[in-house]
């Protein structure tokens, strides 16, 4: 028997042993690790770079193999949604700064009395919806907390495009 066959059926034998040490290893040495993993990424890219095209393609086939896995997700998270969605129209506008997250919105509400700032309806009455003072439409805009104020739906669509602060005064 050769060293590489006793090797190989050693290893075998003795699975627990090997996972155990390479465990340890892996946790006494997190550097080697990182670079040893890095090593590998780098010679091989095309296992983890996708092109667009077949990102789409992946993407496509999982949602046609999962056809309620999505939805059922979307139910169960609708804030998550919501921000995802958000944070999608953000990016396409390329606008400036961070996003805001949903406790610092849920914290917005809770300073302004969880009504709405144009018409004073409260949140009990009327959903209130995310309204950016300096719309997204508009150049140089952002996304962050200091951006954004609570309309209602109604007083949203009135306000449109355009550039009403309704913070001042309230505050």
């Amino acid at each position: 028997m050769s060293s590489k066959e006793y090797m190989k059926s050693w290893i075998e034998e003795n699975r627990d042993k090997v996972r155990e040490h390479d465990k340890n290893w892996k946790l006494n040495n997190p550097e080697k690790l990182k670079e040893s993993r890095h090593k590998y990424y780098l010679s091989h890219k095309e296992r983890f770079v996708r092109s667009p095209e077949k990102n789409a393609e992946a993407c496509k086939k999982y949602r046609e193999s999962h056809p309620d896995s999505l939805r059922d997700w979307e139910k169960k998270n609708p804030e998550k949604r919501i921000e995802i969605t958000r944070r999608r129209r953000s990016r396409k506008k390329n606008v400036l700064g961070g996003h805001f997250t949903e406790r610092e919105w849920q914290a917005l509400l809770d300073h302004y009395g969880r009504k709405c700032l144009c018409c004073g309806t409260p949140e009990s009455e009327k959903s209130l919806e995310r309204d950016h003072v300096i719309p997204l439409s508009k150049p140089r805009t952002s996304d962050e907390i200091s951006n954004i104020q609570p309309l209602c739906r109604n007083c949203n669509i009135k306000k449109g495009t355009k550039s009403t602060d309704y913070r001042k005064g309230v505050r």
